[in-house]
Formats: structure tokens, C-alpha cells, sequence
């Protein structure tokens, strides 16, 4: 490890514990927008507003938004409301003002959380749930899943399970890993299906000058301009969009149990990624029908977008590759109890031993080895006991061997996807000490630097 990284360590875990001795009020989220809704509320919401909580009312801005009876009951936090917005393909509600998330805004808050509850249709084009200024969207675009979109450009990154005619979850956090720079902002987003842990992931994201030059809203349900192809088939539930990078434990979504844990960032510490086969791979999704939850993850076949090593002779280890090594970074400390590895498809080059070490202090330090064996077979995901519940916001894997010599290949070292599974710790911090903690967590991204 370099001295960089051990001070930048040092600087980030010093000050955490600092703001934990000195926090006495929590702090909350920011609401830039939060509509909920009750029967009460039918005449205000056909008259054209949109109750706000903690924010400006919004206004249906085009066609009609009424209230259903139809709402989610999966994860519901108790006081929400017991209507949801209903959306005929031709509606949406915008909210007072323009640039409310200017770059400069998300710098100062140290990121921002789009949230909601969708039951779509089915029908309709882009669908779009949340959009700031029609660049950044959260959206339900072709179904079947619900896709967030930076920019307003591809990829769509997905998101969370968009099926039709189903209640699900859907939330995108981004935190900032360094300053505003051209007016752009460089950052990881984290994926939230379902759950108020994250199910994916992906890590150095721009978001551009864009949506700032736009001078646009924030729209429910539509395109800030009310384009015809964006407009939502369905109802919306809870939507909310937050200020600050904010902790599980804030988001509304209320898990209950043990989840699947996807880690928000990461680092090569030794090996390497060969072309198109980064380690971003392990924790994106991008190779799955979607997003992995702790209810859906062993029906999942992976196929697609894997990490792989650089090539050696004849055969990696012996061939003198470097044993590769990649520290995973969780954005709470969870209580872990699994290990969840899909494998690659080439069966020499599948993983096969590797060694977890597990840290508390965001990778300053590692104990608790452990050896596991993950099985060949490519496709399905690998579920691999810890054989103890251990508590980590951090965990590095040494992969120490692969298939060689059971199928082809053995001149590389890969793997499809990884998850965790665990619970948040009983002991919830106050919001003020865990919104500095992903900070820090921010700060560490920042100032890393990934072996190529």
C-alpha cells in the first residue's frame, strides 16, 4: 500500500471519529422535491398541485395527474401517504424553479438521491419516472427493467426491476469523488433495487455542463418540457429527490433482514484488467437481466460483461502473473455472512481459491482471513458461507488460483460478478456521522489511483 493511501486513510478515519464525538443533532435529508399523497388530498391534486413534503408543492404542468388507490406495500416507511400518483402516458408534475441541481449545488452537498416507488403500464417509450432538466433521468425504458440516464446519453445504467403491473423500488445516489472541474463533476453512483443497500454500482462517472446550461426543472412523470415520448404509463409512489449523498438508513425504502450488498467502489491493488474486461464488471450488473436482489439473485444467469487479467504462459500462476488483488469498499458497515460469486466463463480462467480479509476502517486495515473455494460453473451465482457473521466496510480478495487444467484456458484469472450478503449493523449512527462518512468515503475515491 502506498504512503498515499495510508494517510489519505488516516485523514478520513481520524475525521469520522472526530464528527462522531462531536455530532449532538442529526441532520436530515434536503428535500429538493418529496410528493405524498392521502384521499384527502383528490381536490387539491385534480385542481393542479401536488402536496409537497418538506418541499415546494409541485404543479401538474401537463394533462391530468389523479390519485389510486393502488400502492406499494414492500419497504413502506410508516406515515406515508395512502394514495399514489397516477399517470395516463400524457401527465406531469413540475416543481417550482429551475437548476436545482446545478453541479455546484451537488459539489456543496456532497452528492444527491433520486427515490421512488413505480408501478408502470407497460406501454409508453422512455417512461420517465424523475428527470432534472431531460438529462438526468430515472426511467423505465423498454422495459423490463427501471434504468437511470446520465447526461441524456447511453448507456442506460440499470437500476432496480421494472416489470409491468408490479410495485418496485427504485433509487440512485451519486457521491462526488472530487471538485467541480469545467463545470463538470466526476463521481460513483450506487443502485438501489428493492432495498436500501446497494445492488449495483459503477464508479468515475461525469456528469457534464449539460443539464446547468438548460435552465430546466425537475419533472415527475414527464420531461421537464413535456415531450411525448417521456411521459409515464402508470403510477409513482414517494418520489423524492434528495441533497447529500444519504445512508441506507435514510433512504425511504426500509429493508428488513438480511440483503445483497453490492460494493460502491473498489481497487486494484495487484494484477491487472485486460481491454474490455474491467474490475467495474464485478459490481455493475452489466452481465445480468438486472439488478441482483437478496429475493431474486439465485435466478440470475450471468452472461456478458466480466473482469479478466492480462495473459501468461503457459498458464497464469506458473507463468509468473502477479496474484491479483482488489480491495471492495461497502458504503456502511454491514455484519457479512456470504459471499456471492458468479464466474467466468472461460472455465481455466474461472477463480477458484481466494482468500477475504475484512476491514472496519474503510481498508486501512485487514484481519479475519478467510479461504474459500468458488466452483467452476459459470452462470449461476455461487453462494459461499463465511462460516461466521463478520462486520466490515471494506474487503479485500486475493485471488490465489484458478481452474487450470479443467477446460480451456488457465493464462488468466476472471470473475463475473460479485455481492455480499449481510445486515446493517444494529447500532445506526446519527445521519450527521454517517452522511461524513460517506464523505470520507468520497474523499478516499477521490484521491485513489487504480492500477491499469
Amino acid at each position: 500500500m502506498s504512503n498515499r493511501i495510508q494517510i489519505v486513510r488516516w485523514w478520513v478515519l481520524c475525521c469520522a471519529l472526530a464528527v462522531g464525538l462531536c455530532a449532538t443533532q442529526a441532520s436530515h435529508a434536503v428535500n429538493v422535491l418529496h410528493y405524498s399523497v392521502n384521499d384527502t388530498d383528490a381536490a387539491t391534486v385534480a385542481g393542479g398541485t401536488v402536496p409537497g413534503v418538506g418541499s415546494p408543492n409541485g404543479t401538474v404542468a401537463f394533462g391530468s395527474v389523479t390519485l389510486s388507490t393502488n400502492v406499494p406495500v414492500l419497504g413502506v416507511p410508516a406515515g406515508s401517504g395512502n394514495r399514489s400518483l397516477d399517470f395516463n402516458g400524457s401527465a406531469g408534475v413540475n416543481l417550482p424553479g429551475t437548476q436545482q441541481l446545478l453541479n455546484t449545488t451537488i459539489e456543496a452537498n456532497g452528492g444527491f438521491v433520486y427515490e421512488a416507488w413505480a408501478n408502470p403500464t407497460g406501454g409508453g417509450n422512455i417512461n420517465s419516472i424523475i428527470d432534472y432538466a431531460g438529462t438526468e433521468k430515472l426511467v423505465r425504458q423498454g422495459g423490463p427493467s427501471i434504468g437511470y440516464r446520465n447526461n441524456s446519453a447511453n448507456p442506460l445504467y440499470a437500476v432496480a426491476d421494472g416489470t409491468a403491473s408490479e410495485w418496485h423500488y427504485a433509487a440512485v445516489r451519486f457521491t462526488p469523488t472530487a471538485p467541480v472541474a469545467g463545470g463538470t463533476i466526476t463521481g460513483n453512483f450506487a443502485f438501489f433495487n428493492d432495498s436500501n443497500v446497494p445492488t449495483s454500482s459503477v464508479s468515475n462517472v461525469t456528469i457534464s455542463t449539460f443539464g446547468d446550461g438548460l435552465n430546466r426543472t425537475v419533472a415527475v412523470g414527464s420531461h421537464p418540457l413535456g415531450f411525448g415520448a417521456d411521459f409515464f404509463n402508470g403510477q409513482i409512489y414517494e418520489p423524492r429527490v434528495s441533497l447529500g449523498a444519504l445512508p441506507g438508513s435514510q433512504l425511504l425504502y426500509q429493508s428488513v433482514g438480511p440483503q445483497l450488498i453490492a460494493p460502491v467502489d473498489f481497487n486494484l491493488v495487484a494484477g491487472s484488467e485486460f481491454g474490455g474486461f474491467p474490475v467495474q464488471n464485478l459490481v455493475n450488473a452489466s452481465g445480468l437481466s438486472q439488478p441482483p436482489t437478496i429475493d431474486n439473485y439465485m435466478s440470475l444467469n450471468h452472461s456478458g460483461a466480466q473482469w479478466t487479467t492480462d495473459a501468461f504462459f503457459p498458464d497464469y500462476y506458473t507463468g509468473g502473473g502477479p496474484v491479483p488483488v482488489i480491495e471492495f469498499f461497502l458504503d456502511d458497515v454491514y455484519s457479512l455472512t456470504d459471499l456471492v460469486a458468479w464466474n467466468y466463463s472461460v472455465p481455466g480462467n474461472a477463480a477458484r481459491q481466494v482468500t477475504l480479509e475484512f476491514s472496519t476502517d474503510g481498508g486501512f486495515s485487514y484481519g479475519n482471513p478467510i479461504v474459500l473455494e468458488i466452483p467452476q460453473a459459470a452462470g449461476p451465482g455461487h453462494t459461499l458461507s463465511l462460516g461466521a457473521a463478520i462486520d466490515a466496510n471494506a474487503v479485500q480478495v486475493t485471488f490465489d488460483t484458478n481452474w487450470v487444467g479443467f477446460g480451456a484456458g488457465g493464462d488468466r484469472v476472471g470473475l463475473a460478478e460479485l455481492r455480499f450478503i449481510g445486515q446493517t449493523p444494529n447500532t445506526i449512527p446519527e445521519p450527521a456521522t454517517a452522511s461524513f462518512a460517506l464523505l470520507g468515503l468520497g474523499v478516499l475515491a477521490m484521491r485513489r489511483r487504480r492500477a491499469a
